[in-house]
């Protein structure tokens, strides 16, 4: 586990040395440079397997050279593979697997990789430059360009301590933050700063771009039962002490049984805040159950004073409370010396573990309906309930506009009220045109939602606190088998993730297997109003308002009063309080 960066067309060593400081806490353990005519290119380390592993690694020539973040999970098959075609490794460390994988297979290395991994192969012969992501992007990569310079590094952060990218909002992205949380796309919220999709390979060759998909999604069969155990398998380090982060809930604790049975040294966190609501107590019984060495973290309010440095940390502003106990459980991960840690991502989005895809299919199924009452819908008063509002609006529109309706956080006619007019745009149709029935809902979540929302807290905080998260339902095979049911063996109409219920429920306390699906509950609106009143005082304020620059404050003020009132507006103060906090921090660091 690493954090690199790089650059191309410019010699500036102090500007490569600013940019891994800026993160260096994505490897503490050591930091290496190499350096040729016209591009530089560095790593922080992070020691997790490899005795040898330091980077940049090159080939028996030294002309084809590679930094990596992230895991191999297959490398020992590879290495074997190799060394039968005449490749000779110097190292044990999966990182040397990159470079020869390229020698022998060249730009479409990556699709042999069975891993997280984000990648920048400088090959000199050809003078060219590849980046290449994992499939679900759950390692970060990010680039910048210009006519005379390319910049690319795991963080934005990077990019900007690197002096020559501007911190310059993105208005496009902006828009597209506020309805769904994410951007579309590649765009990030700083203009001219993209980042590399999920299972896509750049390659930079005389100041031109080409961008090559390497891997598609195609049904598999087998038994799934394995293929998560084979997955957790891989991912349990068997030489030191392992984390897991559990809920009690079946992800999690498919994980956790599992991981105890190849690693003794497992040990389980949950997090409590005190009160009935949080899952510490059934996360404590699941643990007694499975015989791991449980920790339950006691929710800490001093990480209140952190606020701002979390949300930066983020390096996105990432709109969802659940980045500050995630913070928690890192930081006490780290306490403990743990180093890698295993985590259910993934299962809710590939195995339908939320709600909204119950609320997808029905409405799907209301709108193929031949008669509707849309026009009498239509004219019903609604007042100003945004709820009723938004529930009226996805019954009279098409299933796309349901979507919307059922998701967004601020619909275009929400934003052309909050945001001041020179920063509006629409984007309500983008987001609609990618959904038209409830399979494309699950492709939406796992192209866009898991890598641009989900997985961006799992390695921000992790990172922050030198822990590698793995995410076993994550691995290709099992999203490909996932993706491929049908939507009734995944989503029921009373319990989600039928399919992983049924396989698990000889082995899982039935407790877990009948357990309701509980999001990862957060105080947010007590937080708010009591232990964050000053950030929100701070970053509502008529002052931060104008310095910023983005909203209307007479908009801004009555979302605010109205946020202890629903979900729609709690979530909606969180989301701005999460922006303004991030675009103040980057302004005032980086302008």
């Amino acid at each position: 586990m690493c954090g690199i960066s790089g650059l191309i067309g410019c010699e500036n060593k102090n500007a490569l040395k600013k940019m891994l400081k800026e993160i260096d806490y994505r490897g503490p353990d050591f930091t290496s440079k190499y350096f040729s005519q016209n591009f530089l290119m560095g790593t922080n380390v992070l020691r997790i397997t490899g005795k040898k592993g330091d980077q940049p690694i090159t080939n028996e020539e030294g002309d084809v050279i590679a930094v990596f973040n992230g895991e191999i999970y297959n490398h020992k098959a590879l290495r074997e593979k190799l060394e039968k075609k005449g490749h000779e490794f110097k190292t044990d460390a999966d990182t040397e697997i990159i470079v020869h994988a390229y020698e022998e297979w060249g730009e479409n290395f990556s699709k042999n990789l069975d891993g997280m991994f984000a990648i920048a192969l400088r090959d000199e012969k050809e003078k060219k430059l590849i980046l290449t992501r994992d499939r679900f992007g759950i390692k970060p990569l990010y680039y910048y360009k210009d006519k005379t310079a390319f910049i690319f590094a795991s963080e934005i952060k990077s990019l900007l301590a690197s002096g020559l990218v501007k911190p310059e909002i993105n208005i496009q992205a902006l828009n597209e933050f506020l309805t769904m949380r994410l951007t579309s796309d590649s765009k990030t919220l700083i203009k001219n700063v993209f980042r590399v999709k999920p299972a896509h390979t750049i390659t930079l060759k005389e100041n031109k771009l080409s961008l090559k998909k390497y891997w598609h999604k195609s049904p598999v069969q087998g038994c799934l039962k394995e293929m998560i155990k084979e997955s957790i398998r891989k991912r349990t380090p068997q030489d030191r002490e392992t984390g897991v982060f559990l809920s009690g809930g079946l992800d999690s604790t498919i994980i956790a049984y599992y991981s105890k049975q190849f690693n003794e040294k497992i040990k389980t966190f949950s997090i409590s805040y005190g009160k009935k609501e949080d899952e510490s107590a059934h996360a404590k019984k699941i643990a007694q159950i499975l015989g791991t060495e449980h920790y339950e973290v006691t929710f800490p309010p001093k990480v209140f004073e952190k606020f701002p440095e979390l949300v930066y940390l983020s390096d996105e502003p990432v709109f969802d409370p659940v980045i500050i106990p995630s913070f928690v459980l890192s930081s006490a991960l780290k306490k403990q010396g743990i180093r890698v840690v295993l985590s259910g991502e993934g299962a809710d989005e590939v195995f339908g573990g939320y709600s909204r895809y119950r609320d997808a299919r029905m409405l799907y199924h209301y709108h193929k309906l031949r008669f509707k009452p849309s026009k009498l819908l239509g004219q019903m008063r609604t007042g100003k309930n945004v709820f009723v509002k938004r529930l009226i609006n996805s019954l009279t529109g098409d299933f796309s506009n349901a979507f919307i309706q059922r998701n967004a956080v601020f619909t275009d006619s929400e934003k052309k009220k909050i945001l001041k007019k020179k920063c509006f745009t629409k984007t309500d149709k983008y987001f609609a045109r990618q959904v038209n029935n409830v399979k494309d809902v699950f492709s939406y979540e796992v192209n866009h939602f898991l890598p641009k929302f989900i997985l961006t807290k799992v390695d921000r905080m992790g990172m922050a606190n030198h822990v590698e998260s793995r995410t076993p339902f994550l691995s290709h095979d099992i999203v490909s088998f996932g993706m491929s049911l049908p939507i009734n063996q995944k989503s029921g109409w009373i319990n989600s993730k039928k399919i992983l219920r049924d396989a698990f429920k000889k082995e899982l306390p039935r407790t877990v297997v009948n357990r309701k699906k509980k999001p990862f509950w957060t105080p947010t609106t007590q937080w708010m109003n009591e232990e964050m009143k000053h950030w929100v005082d701070h970053y509502f304020s008529q002052q931060k308002n104008k310095e910023i620059g983005l909203f209307d404050y007479d908009e801004l003020t009555r979302i605010r009063i109205k946020s202890a009132e629903n979900y729609y507006y709690n979530l909606k103060t969180w989301v701005v309080l999460t922006l303004q906090t991030w675009i103040d921090f980057v302004k005032k660091k980086w302008e």
